[in-house]
This record gives C-alpha cells, structure tokens and sequence, in this order.
C-alpha cells in the first residue's frame, strides 16, 4: 500500500469516527419530566421554550448540545396521590429527572418518590430553607433563600421589634428558619397569617394598634402582595403613619405604582432576575404571542421569577451532560416501574447524575450564577435590593435598584440602619458623589454675579463651597452641590418619616450632606457623621437696642439710689452726733470777748461759747465730706472720735465713686431687656421661637432641663414663633420692635451681627455645646478618609482661616468691640451737664438766699427804727453797693451802734482772766442803760437813717 492510499483510509476513518461521535451525541436523547398545575402556566412555557431554544442553536454550534424531549404533567400539586402517580407515569416513560413546580403540602410526596427511585427533582418553588434534612437528598433548589439578606437588613436597621406577615406553610418554615440562624437578640417577631385577603383590615386595624411599624411581607403569590400594599395604602390609620415594609417576593418590582401615592410606604425588595439578558426578549415576545391567542386571561404580563429559574434550569441539564460527556460517563435510560407489588430497584445512574448537578455552574443564567451545595441550595448567588422611589421628571413612584447583595462576601455592600443599601468603594470612587445642601449665609450663598455663569455649579459662594474644595483635594474625589427640595434640615415628624437634608440622604437621593448640620443623637441613629468641622451651640438674637447715653445726672449713677440715700442720713446723723457731743463735751466750751454796751461803756465783759452749733456742726460734715475742710475742729477727744470715722468714710465713699464715676460718664450703654436664657423663660413680654424643623428645635423638644422645658412648654403652645427659615427669623427679629428673640446656632448668630444693617445683637451665653458634621449614608466606604481630611484641615489651620473669611473679614459692621473703644475716649457736654446745673442751680439758691436775708434785715431795721420798710431797703442797698453804712456826719454813738459785728469769731476769743468762781457764769455788765436811754438811743437811729436817705 503506498502512501496515497494510506492517507485515504486514514481520511476516512477520521470521517467515520467523527459521524459516529455526532451521532452519538445527537442521537443521546433526554428525557425530562414536568410537573405543573393543571392550567397552562408561564413556568410550562417557559421549559418548552428553553427546549426549542436549545434545539435551534444546536444548528450552529459544534458539538451540539444534547437533544431534549419532554412529558409533561399538569396535575393539581397539592393531591399528592395523583401528583405521585404522575411521577410514576415519568419514570414509566424513562424520564432522566424531573423539573417543576412544588408546594410545602406536596415536597414530601415528591422527596418520597425522587429518593426512593434516585430521580432528581429540580424545582423553582421552593428554596430548601426549612424543609431539608442533613441527607443529601435527591433535590435542586432553584429558588435562593431570602432570609440570608433578610436577616442582614433587619440587623443593621436595627428594628426592635417587627411584623411577620404570611399566608401559606411556607412562609411558616421560613419563620422558623429566620429564628433558628438569625442571630437578631432581643427582636420581638409578631407573627400574622392572612386567610381572607378580601378582609385584611382587621389585620391592619391590629399593626396600628400595636404602635411597630416595621413589617416583613411573606406572600405566595405577587397578587397577593399587590393586595396588602394597596388596601395598606388606603387605609386610614396607616395613610396617616410611616411604615417599613420588606418584602420577599422576588416579583415585587414588575408591580404599577404609578397611580398610586405611597408617601406613606417605604418598601424595601428584592429582585433576580436579569432583564438585559437576551433569552428575556425571546421568551417575552414568544409568551405575549401564546397569551393573546390561547390565554387572553392570564394576568402575567411579564418574566416572572419562578419561569426565569425554570428556564435557567434547562441551561443547567444542558452544563450537567457536557460535563459528563468530557469525562466520558455515559448513562442508561432505564425503565423504572412503581407497581405495589414489585420491589423496583432504583435507578443506577442517579447518584452519577445528581452528582454532576450539583457540581454544574451556570454563569450566565436569566439569575444570574446556578451553583449548588451538598444539599441542592443554590449558593454563590446575587440579590439586587431595590426601594420604591419617585421619578424626578413625573413624579411616578417606581422601584430602583439600591444595592446588590452578594452571597459569597456580604461585606461587598453595606446597608444602613433604614434598610438603605451603600455602594461599594470601587464604584463610589468612580463617579459624581451628590452633595445636599441648603441655602444658607455664609455656609451656600448665590453669588451677587450669578447670572455672568453658564455651569450651575459656579453660581454659588460660601464656607461649605470652599471646605469641599478643601477636601476634595484630599480624598481626591469629584462631586457636585444639590439643594434640598423642601428647604428644611432634617428632623423625624411624628410617624417616623425624615425630611429635609437627612431624609434625601436616607432615601438615597444624595450621597453626603455638607451643610450647617448638627450632629445629633437621633440623626446619629440613621446616618453617619464625620467629625466636626465646626464647633458652636444654641444662642439668643434679638434687635439691637439703642444705646442709651448718660443722662443729665449721670454722675449719679456710679453709686446706687440706696447708697445716696443712706449717704444722706449718715451726714444728718454725724451732725447731730457731733453737736450733742459738743454740748455735753466741757472741752469744747470756752470764754470769748463780750460785745461793747451800747452807749460806749468800756467795762470788761467776757461769755462762755461753744463753736459746733447746730449749723456748724452740719457745716464741718459737708466741709469734710466734700474734701474741702473748715474753719473750725473739734477740742474735745469725742468730737475727733466723730470726726475720725467721719473722714474715713467719707474717704472710702469718695474714692469708690470716683473709681467709677469714668466708666459711667464714658461709655454709652446699651441696655438689653434680657440677658440669658434664664431671663427669656421668666417674661412674656418679649416673644421667641426657632425654626420650624432642625437640630434646635429637636433640642428644645427633648431637653430635661428645667428652664429649656419652660421654654418649650411657651414655644409649643404659643402662635406665630416658628419660622420656616432662619431668614425669616431674623426679618422677624428686626420688624418687631424689640418684642421676639429668635434661637439658632452661635455661627449664625455672629454672621448676622456682622452684616448690615447691624441692628441685632446675640445676648447671653450658649445654651449648649454642639458640632456641625458632614452626614454620610451608613456604611460610607470613604467616612475615614472623609474625617482625617477634616483634622488635617483643622491642624493646618485651614478651617481657623475659612472661618475668619467668611464671617469677619467679609463683614459689614467692622469689628464687635470698635465702637465702643471709639467712644470711651471723649466726654461730651452731655455726659456732665448735670453737674453744671448744680452748680448753676447752687449759685442762684445763694442769691436767693442773700435776698431773704436782705429784706428780713431790713424789716427788721425798719421795725427798729420805727420807719418804712421801702427806706430801710434803699439805705441797705446803699452799705451794699458803698460798702459803709454811717456817713460822716452821724453821732459817734450811733456808728459804733451800726457797727457792732453780729457773729463771734475765732480772732474774738480770749484767755479767760483771774478769779474765780464759776467759770461759765456770765459776769454782769458795769453798767445797765435805762429806759429813757434806750427811747433816746431810737430816736437818734431814726434821725439817722433818714438823713442817710
């Protein structure tokens, strides 16, 4: 044989060994069972479309898949006699395995028949969860089991207690499942069981009386979770609350909300299967056509979850036997008989083939990942957590994906403590991160030229603007600034629902919060806070008052109305006390010159005196008092006892007003109707509030301190207090007239006193001691880089200088304390005007005076001199104005008469002269004048004086 001839019959071969490969491959014909309810449902058509499916590619593949047929049982699946004997008719018809649906009621009939004949059983019912045994059995379980991320989103929303809503078995087992491997200690688990979904309002009417809004919905069938969301969101009590609801229906997202408004629902769910995935058009516009012509009733108008597994379950035969055709395992159909009364051995090769099903993966299934345990539990699976939302655009409610959870790594994703899902770190860090914030002076402002920018981004200025430059520069991120819709900051109403600020960031519609935010307990408990970039507290703002100058007696003022008063009665009381001491004193008595006789006797008389009369007395007091001294001291050890304590008071006094007295006269104070908190609570005169919905009214709202409890228990009753914005407040602040405080955070507060036009003042001290933070979701992958960027900007001065900018170099007011340094160094005519109307006051009193003194000494001269008044008035003018009251030519007598002096000085005193006897007796005059003396001496006065006129 040459060579030509070898290479032929080795062609050939080659040919033949080839044919016969494929027709064996071809030829290998599988037989699968079905088992599905008595009507035509999606889960049938979805196992003969996968079928079809694979026969159409087997054209154009190479190797060919194997070829498939399928006996199919519509039976009623909770019977089990007449499911088993449908099994029988499988295995009679030499049936590989099995795929269908199954109920709690029928998995036992079905394990019993599947382990007894090693026929597996791949179902999309049921997920195993509860219902296996530690055997490995003959099983598949398609249907992943909800309670892993179940479990996971009760934890870390913390729910302290919840509603368990059910209706079939299988709910049931999966409670007791969710108790068993859910480590959730101290949850209280309500369990309710739905029978009559036509009459769900009593089971309504029990959660709201039962005050836990926080429900876990476990229901059979899509329309029956369509029912209780409906009828939940209609119903009175609930449309007026806040509920949690998590449902387990992997069809959750395929329901219309579009006419619906479910302000009031916050559902959570949960989602598999993969609507891009191209078998999901095939099958979608091969089931609509079957629907139309043979099924117009069917309500399912989309690719439910159980007929995506069930068509995933085809790909997973077809993964089975190429693996066991690579391996060269080959398996006999057998005919398998379940006649009573013959000992049917079970098949050979089912071991063999429920073996290389659990260890077939399907990577790309309608699913997702088809990989299986030891016990036929799907494993290594993704579950996307979608959240009812809203559309921007129409205002529609719909769900959207919020997260994925992946079964092999739950650390992949973390879910914040409302059942929010975060993105992990790789996706966070490659795109946009959404910023709320909020309009406010000078954290977010709109820049005076605004209008000269195109991007929306540009058009604003402010503190919170500059930090995140700051940051951003740290964290190397990129992001872009959102304004809240509703305008508020974020506080929880009365049925548990947030708003503002925090609610956007819980309901994931912004990825962080970079606003005047206070880090409080309560927001702490839903999301995350970085450290504080700011520190401040509570504080009081109230319109300016005018200042209040030093009025015309101001000089009073440095010492008290009842220190003037007692002042007063100190100086009385010294006088007093220094005559009567004088009087009872023998030391202060001495002996002075008498005056001459009145006819020119020049006998020696001498009289004993005493200087601290009364009015001497009062005179020395002032003389001291006012640091001027006196003529006259006291002799005796008595009056300088008096007189000691006299000066020294007077020197304490003297100096504590003058000590003060420049303080008073300098500075022009501003008198405040209140000063603290304390004096708020204490008057109704002048009203106060906050704003409607933040950090300070919560802090009101909650404090146990008994002054902020009073101020709480006016704000909460009183009307028009709250203000929607702060801007409203401080408008109000300044049209009231004086007559409301509002309260907000000391930042603010000083930024508002710096700008014009500079009518408010902050008064009185912080109320409390709080931080403004930056909010995250929970589990923010970045949240520590986030606080460290913080510090570093803190370390290196970068925030000291923000601050600086932003609220006094840009101020409008100039410095806090610069006018009153201006003032304090001048004194005005004002300011001691007083003490020249004393003085003026002073002087004309004396010339009053000197005018009474003048007409009563002259009447009584004129009385004297037996003449009229008007002669005695005009001869005193003229002693006044010549300054001598005798002319040259009047008798000797007489001007010695006008001449003798009124009052005893001190140049008159003498030493008294020997002898002895009483040395106060008065001696007697060497001679008396008669009467006829005396007439005479009149008649002469009155000559006198009318020739002086």
């Amino acid at each position: 044989m040459d060579c030509e001839e070898l290479r032929k019959w080795i062609t050939l071969c080659i040919f033949c060994l080839t044919c016969i490969y494929c027709d064996l491959a071809v030829g290998q014909i599988i037989t699968i069972g079905g088992v599905f309810p008595e009507e035509m449902s999606q889960e049938h058509k979805a196992l003969h479309h996968a079928i079809g499916s694979l026969r159409t590619r087997n054209n154009t593949i190479s190797p060919p898949a194997p070829q498939m047929t399928l006996y199919v049982e519509n039976v009623k699946i909770t019977d089990s006699f007449i499911l088993g004997k449908s099994m029988c008719e499988m295995f009679d018809k030499g049936a590989y395995l099995i795929v269908g649906v199954s109920s709690s009621t029928s998995l036992p009939t079905i394990k019993a028949y599947s382990n007894k004949f090693n026929i597996p059983y791949i179902t999309s019912s049921l997920s195993g969860t509860g219902l296996l045994s530690n055997e490995s059995d003959y099983q598949l379980y398609l249907r992943p089991s909800p309670i892993p991320v179940l479990v996971e989103l009760i934890t870390r929303a913390k729910w302290a207690e919840f509603h368990y809503v059910y209706d079939e078995m299988e709910g049931l087992y999966r409670l007791e499942h969710l108790l068993e491997v859910a480590n959730i200690e101290p949850i209280t688990i309500n369990p309710i069981h739905i029978r009559d979904f036509d009459n769900i309002s009593p089971i309504l009417s029990k959660i709201e009386a039962s005050e836990v809004h926080n429900i876990v919905l476990d229901t059979s069938t899509l329309w029956r979770t369509n029912t209780v969301l409906k009828k939940a969101q209609v119903y009175g009590p609930i449309t007026t609350s806040v509920y949690n609801f998590i449902v387990l229906d992997f069809d959750l997202n395929h329901l219309d909300f579009t006419d619906r408004k479910y302000d009031r629902l916050r559902i959570t769910g949960l989602s598999m299967v993969n609507e891009h995935h191209p078998a999901h058009s095939d099958f979608m516009e091969a089931w609509n056509e079957v629907k139309e012509k043979k099924y117009p009733r069917n309500p399912i108008d989309y690719f439910a979850f159980e007929s995506a597994l069930t068509y995933d379950a085809v790909q997973l035969i077809v993964e089975t036997f190429k693996s066991m055709q690579e391996d060269g395992v080959d398996i006999a159909n057998e005919v398998l008989k379940c006649e009573a009364h013959r000992d049917t051995s079970p098949w050979s090769y089912g071991d063999t083939l429920i073996s290389y099903l659990k260890q077939a993966s399907v990577y790309n299934g309608l699913t997702g990942q088809l990989e299986f345990d030891d016990l036929g539990r799907r494993k290594n699976y993704f579950v996307d957590i979608i959240k009812l939302g809203s559309d921007p655009v129409s205002g529609n409610h719909r769900f959207e994906k919020d997260g994925t959870w992946d079964s092999s790594s739950p650390e992949r994703f973390a879910i914040g403590r409302d059942g929010s899902i975060v993105e992990p770190v790789d996706t966070v860090l490659n795109r946009t991160l959404i910023i709320s914030t909020i309009l406010s002076r000078p954290y977010y402002m709109l820049k005076k030229n605004a209008d000269d920018f195109e991007d929306e981004q540009d058009k604003y200025e402010g503190y919170c603007v500059d930090l995140m430059k700051e940051i951003a520069k740290y964290m190397d991120i990129s992001y872009k600034f959102k304004l809240v819709s509703d305008g508020n900051y974020g506080s929880m109403n009365k049925s548990g629902r947030w708003n503002g600020m925090v609610g956007e960031l819980i309901d994931g519609e912004a990825d962080m919060v970079v606003a005047p935010l206070t880090i409080t307990s309560e927001r702490e408990q839903f999301v995350e806070f970085s450290t504080p970039f700011m520190n401040l507290g509570i504080s009081i703002l109230i319109k300016k008052p005018a200042n209040k100058k030093p009025g015309v007696f101001s000089f009073l003022h440095p010492l008290s109305h009842e220190i003037w008063m007692c002042i007063v009665f100190s100086y009385v009381g010294v006088s007093v006390v220094l005559f009567l001491v004088s009087r009872f004193s023998p030391y202060e008595w001495h002996t002075v010159d008498a005056p001459p006789p009145m006819f020119g006797d020049s006998g020696d008389r001498q009289e004993m005196a005493n200087d601290f009369g009364i009015f001497n007395s009062l005179w020395f007091s002032l003389g001291a008092f006012m640091q001027q001294g006196c003529d006259i001291s006291p002799r005796s050890l008595s009056g300088r006892i008096v007189g000691g304590v006299w000066w020294f008071f007077t020197l304490i006094i003297i100096s504590s007003y003058t000590a003060n007295l420049a303080a008073f006269l300098t500075v022009e104070r501003m008198i405040s109707p209140i000063e603290s908190a304390d004096d708020l609570s204490k008057q109704t005169e002048i009203a106060y509030g906050t704003v409607k919905s933040g950090s300070t009214l919560d802090f009101f709202r909650t404090t146990n301190v008994d002054v902020y409890e009073r101020m709480w228990s006016y704000m909460s009753t009183a009307e028009d207090v709250f203000v929607d914005t702060i801007g409203l407040g401080i408008d109000k602040v300044r049209s009231s007239k004086g007559k409301y405080a509002l309260l907000l955070e000391s930042t603010m507060n000083d930024f508002i006193n710096q700008r014009k036009p500079c009518d408010t003042i902050r008064v009185g001290d912080n109320l409390n001691s709080r931080g403004y933070g930056i909010a995250m979701k929970k589990g923010f992958p970045r949240k520590e880089d986030l606080t460290l960027a913080i510090l570093r900007l803190r370390e290196d001065g970068v925030l000291h200088n923000l601050e600086q900018t932003w609220w006094f170099e840009k101020g409008e007011c100039g410095p806090p304390d610069a006018k009153s340094q201006e003032t304090a160094n001048e004194l005005s005519l004002s300011n001691v005007a007083g003490v020249f109307y004393i003085l003026v006051g002073g002087l004309g009193l004396a010339m009053f005076v000197a005018l009474l003194e003048f007409c009563y000494k002259s009447r009584k001269e004129a009385r004297k001199a037996k003449t009229s008044l008007s002669i005695a008035m005009r001869a005193k003018a003229r002693m006044s104005i010549k300054g001598d009251s005798v002319n040259e030519y009047a008798p000797e007598y007489t001007k010695a008469l006008s001449t003798v002096p009124i009052s005893r000085t001190n140049n008159l005193r003498t030493p008294q002269k020997g002898g002895s006897g009483n040395p106060f007796a008065r001696k007697s005059l060497t001679h008396s004048p008669s009467e006829e003396d005396l007439l005479a001496k009149g008649k002469m006065e009155e000559i006198y004086l009318k020739e002086s006129i």
